[in-house]
């Protein structure tokens, strides 16, 4: 994570400096993964109604910005209650991400063409006729062993080590005979 820190109309004093350090240190053990970079700002302000301070967090994560302002009359509380509200966002933010991330969207639909149940894997014929292998665990409200040949099934799909395979499986129509 790339943090600048800019400081406007003071100078830094050792006892923020070792609060914001801190701060960063807290946020880091817990959002180091989606924090690309982190600035931080603190002005020394004209705004007798405001607060002698002012301390702008900006961090930006993947596909958005959160930024967060606080004014006060005291630099250490204010700096605790600008990460404190950064980590409160960083949270939603990253509820909301995986969340995104675990609907499960339909990719693609294709047949069951082979089931190994002693392997626990079997191969899915894509619309496009390839074959994409899946494993039980990927298999979604319904048993693995529940599958047949000839189902229809819709998947997801990622490059694997061998070629491609599915993220996740789920039974669409069972096949009739």
């Amino acid at each position: 994570m790339d943090i600048r820190i800019e400081v406007r109309n003071t100078e830094m004093l050792e006892e923020w400096d070792e609060k914001i350090s801190e701060e960063v240190s807290r946020l880091e053990s817990h959002y180091l993964h989606i924090i690309h970079d982190l600035r931080l700002s603190m002005i020394a302000t004209a705004h007798h109604r405001l607060g002698a301070f002012e301390i702008r967090a900006v961090a930006t994560v993947p596909d958005d910005t959160i930024v967060i302002k606080k004014n006060g009359e005291l630099v250490v509380p204010l700096i605790v209650e600008v990460f404190d509200d950064l980590s409160r966002q960083l949270r939603e933010y990253n509820r909301k991400r995986q969340h995104l991330t675990r609907q499960e969207i339909p990719c693609a639909i294709g047949t069951v063409r082979r089931v190994v149940p002693d392997g626990d894997y079997g191969f899915i014929q894509s619309a496009d006729g390839r074959e994409i292998y899946f494993h039980k665990n990927s298999v979604k409200k319904v048993s693995y062993k529940d599958l047949r040949e000839g189902d229809s099934v819709e998947f997801c799909e990622e490059a694997g080590e061998k070629g491609p395979q599915a993220t996740w499986v789920r039974l669409k129509r069972r096949r009739t005979t």
